[in-house]
């Protein structure tokens, strides 16, 4: 039956976006625990500062998305969009723990949501 449909099994795309939910699950849980053992220390050393994080995706919906996730983890968010989408600005808690957190975590985004919305 697959050479009368053109579109490619749809249950591909199902199993993306359930790699992609407990791929944010998984980077939900370390990233509290990080925030978590940064609020309980009993000297707050954390060094808040903004970051830029260059994206590959194309799509305002794909933009849309990995803008949603990173924001949904704690220690970041993201303040601005540039003008082209590509590059956005970021505010993190503690500039060496979250903003590398955050950019181990968007490749890996990326990838997933490639995976969701693009017949790959």
């Amino acid at each position: 039956m697959r050479r009368f449909f053109n579109a490619p099994f749809y249950l591909k795309r199902v199993g993306a976006l359930v790699s992609l939910l407990i791929l944010f699950v998984r980077e939900l849980i370390s990233s509290s625990i990080l925030i978590t053992k940064q609020i309980m220390s009993p000297k707050l050393t954390i060094k808040p500062g903004i970051f830029t994080m260059e994206t590959s995706l194309e799509t305002d919906f794909e933009i849309t998305l990995l803008a949603l996730l990173l924001m949904l983890t704690p220690g970041s968010v993201v303040v601005e969009l540039s003008e082209d989408g590509k590059t956005f600005y970021m505010h993190a808690m503690d500039i060496p723990d979250s903003s590398d957190m955050v950019l181990r975590s968007k490749d890996q985004f990326e990838k997933a949501i490639k995976g969701v919305t693009r017949d790959v």
